[in-house]
Order: C-alpha cells, then structure tokens, then sequence
C-alpha cells in the first residue's frame, strides 16, 4: 500500500484550519476535518491510527483529550500528518518522502550560539510537571546543540560540553515526572547526538573524558527509561554500553552505577541470583573510589537483588551497610541527587514486603511516602503499590484496597510499563478477596480506567 493509499490529501493538510487545528493538538478538530474534507470515517481514523472506536468517538464528541506523545505519534503515522505539524521529530515514514518539509527549528538554537535551556529561559528554574512536558515537547523538534556545532567544524570546546552536561542534567530530572514511554525517545535522540561528537569530533584529553562520562550518563538514563517503558532488552545494552562509555572516561563510579543499574533490572526481570553477583560486582569495582552515597545506593540496590532472592541474612547486611554508608555522605555526582532519607526506607520497606515481613515493611514505606513529594506520579504510585501488597500480607484488605486505588488513580495518564505491571500485581493479589465491598470497589475502578485507556 502507497502512502498515497491512506494518508490524508495534502489540500485537506494544507487548509488553514487543519494546520491550526494541529498545531493546538486539537484531536476533536482534526478528526472532523479528516472527516469532512478527506472522506475519513471514525472507524477508519481508528483503524488507521490503532484506537479504539469508542476513544475516536469521544474525542470528536469533545469528551476526551488525547495527550499521550506515543499516541499522538500513532495520529502522525496513521494519517500521514508530518511530525512538525503535531510538534513531533520527523517521523520514520518521512524519510523516505522528500516533498515532506522538515520541522522548523528555532534560529537561535540551531546557531548553536545557545542551549535549549537558554532559547526555553528555563535554566534557573526548578524542573516542576508543567515544564518537564514543555521542555520533552520542544526537545522532541529542536536540535541539539551537538549537532548544530558540529556543522560549524569538528573541533569540540568546553563550552558545548558544558551545554551537554547541563542537557544531561535537565533530561535527568524530567524522569522524576514524566514516563519512560514518552520520555525514551528523547534520551536516545540525545545521546546518538552525544555519541556522534565523541565518534567524529577533535578534542583535547580532558574535554573527551568529559564527553565520554556525559554518553555513560545518558546511557544510564536511556536504559532506565526503556525499562519503565518495558523495553528491557535495549536498556540492557544501553547499560554495558554506557559501562564502556564510563570505563574509557576513566570514571569507576559511573560505570559501576551502570552495572548496578543492570543488577537492579535483572532482579526484577531475570535471575535474582545473577543480579547479587552483578550488584557485588559493582560494589567491588567502586569501593576505592565511590563516595558515601554511592555506595549506599548500590547497597540498596544489593538489597534489593537478596530480598528478591529470599535471601533475608543478606538482604539484612546490604540494607545496614546502605545506612552506614548514607550517615557519611559529602560531595556527590550529580546522578545520585534523588537518594535521600525517603529512598533508603522506601527500598528497605519493599525488601521486607518481598521477604513476607510486612509487620517490618509498613512503618517504614509509610515513613518513606509521606515525606515524598506526590508531584513524582511514577514513584508515588510504585511505593504505594508496596504498601498495599504490605497490608495485603498482614491480612489488611480493605487498607490494601484502599492504596490500590490511590495507585490506580497516580498511574491515570502515566505512560510508565513499570508503575502499570506493579497495578497488574495487585489487582492478581486482591482477585482471591473479591468477596470484600472495598476489592470489588477497586476492580470496578480498574475496569473503568482500562476502558477509557
């Protein structure tokens, strides 16, 4: 089938109305144009765009909006909407399409005289959910500045490494609010950006060093968002890429976060086995040259893979040395910001909850989540879907239910395969108690939210 076949002519794309429309992302708009000017029934935007007929039917009723990238990206590729006319990166159908025209970049940044953070003014500012969506949405049809400067010449300044950093820096925080499904793409688009300078450019010694840390840290990051979005297989890749990235830089401590990162994936989706050798792996490779923190972190992390393991003896010692190690802390690399008091009772709380201690896990999770800023959807939702299995363990149902719908209602709208696999686990745990007014309540919900999804 040509594109021609299903795309929407290009008079109909090219109507002021449709360009506005989609420029809004106003799906009602779009939709009943497609329908008016180009002959599209609801059925076949549906089809076309893998929807549900009843979701085509309420957004051109107005009941329901469409946000989600991924989805929007399903519209893109269905209708045949170029990608900057949705505020997209040029879609993969595009390439082949040389009459498509390619997204408009803003001038100052494709210069490459200033970084995003600069041309946004958002350098200063603490990184909130409302700017996270607007910097993921802009950073998805703007340049980097990797690749802008490189076309000026191959030769790689402090100053561009500086701006990568910071990039590294502000894509790092937008995961505390947004998915990995809708934040994955942006991360590799960076790093193959990163990966580019390093390959291709000239540069002194310690500005490769620094270049070469900056890919390790986006490939951690992109690893991380692949597993929230449940792409394991390419995340581990990413991670024993972003160990050779590390290694080569000189940096024990990044690429030994790297393969605790891996132990931390394997335990919950392999082998728990093989992730306490990886997790003591790491803590080995780094004892000489990690800070405080560090190491706590990658305690917490052994802790985990003994606790998946049944393990509790062991589980027990990783957790007493993640809270020696966290009493010591000073000064810390700037990936290991989001440990803190929170973290370390959280994870000890799920250990315990793994191991069918629950008397032991509740007070700590309920510690942990009530000094945690709800704002971070992902991580609420996850660390109550602990303590609801906590208090299902203790034969508490009806509080169990009750956290189960706090995270049914955190996961609304969050593109995350983890937080959404950890709601899986407890509907399966509260199915054997459907004779209880609070389960079925929950049930009911769920099936609710699975219908408008």
């Amino acid at each position: 089938m040509s594109r021609d076949d299903w795309h929407l002519p290009e008079d109909v794309l090219a109507r002021p109305e449709m360009r506005e429309a989609c420029a809004r992302r106003d799906f009602q708009a779009v939709f009943k144009l497609a329908g008016k000017y180009g002959g599209f029934t609801a059925s076949r935007i549906a089809r076309q765009c893998e929807l549900t007929p009843t979701r085509v039917g309420e957004v051109i009723q107005g009941r329901r909006k469409i946000e989600k990238i991924d989805v929007i990206e399903r519209i893109s590729q269905g209708l045949g909407i170029p990608g900057h006319m949705l505020g997209l990166a040029m879609q993969p159908w595009e390439r082949s399409d040389p009459s498509t025209p390619r997204p408009h970049v803003h001038d100052e940044t494709s210069s490459g005289l200033a970084d995003l953070g600069a041309v946004l003014g958002f350098e200063d500012q603490e990184v909130t959910p409302d700017l996270a969506l607007r910097m993921a949405h802009i950073w998805l049809v703007t340049e980097p500045p990797q690749v802008t400067e490189m076309r000026a010449g191959r030769r790689v300044g402090v100053g561009l490494v500086r701006r990568v950093e910071a990039r590294v820096d502000h894509l790092r925080r937008m995961d505390d609010f947004i998915g990995g499904g809708d934040l994955h793409t942006i991360v590799t688009r960076e790093l193959d950006a990163t990966a580019k300078v390093v390959r291709h450019g000239s540069y002194p010694e310690h500005v490769g060093a620094r270049l070469l840390t900056a890919t390790g840290e986006l490939c951690q990051l992109a690893g991380w968002v692949l597993d929230d979005a449940g792409h394991h297989e390419r995340a581990a890749r990413y991670y024993l890429a972003g160990m050779h990235a590390a290694q080569a830089a000189g940096n024990t401590p990044l690429a030994a976060n790297l393969l605790s990162t891996l132990s931390y994936q394997v335990a919950n989706t392999g082998n728990p086995k093989d992730a306490v050798v990886l997790a003591r792996s790491a803590l080995r490779g780094a004892e000489a040259s990690a800070s405080p923190l560090v190491r706590a972190l990658f305690w917490d992390r052994a802790a985990w893979a003994y606790a998946r393991s049944g393990d509790l003896p062991g589980c027990l010692r990783a957790l007493d040395a993640a809270e020696e190690a966290y009493e010591a802390g000073e000064d810390e690399p700037a990936w290991v910001y989001w440990l803190d008091r929170s973290e370390l009772d959280v994870m000890a709380g799920r250990c315990f909850t793994e191991l069918d201690q629950p008397a032991r896990a509740e007070p700590l999770l309920s510690a942990g989540i009530a000094r945690y800023d709800h704002e971070h959807a992902r991580e609420a939702a996850l660390y109550r879907s602990w303590l609801a299995e906590a208090y299902l363990k203790a034969g508490e149902v009806e509080q169990a239910s009750a956290e189960a719908v706090r995270v049914l209602d955190l996961t609304d709208g969050l593109n995350s395969a983890r937080a959404a696999e950890r709601l899986a686990v407890l509907r399966r745990a509260l199915r054997p108690f459907r004779d209880v007014a609070a389960v079925r309540e929950f049930e009911e919900r769920y099936r609710l939210t699975q219908a408008l999804t």
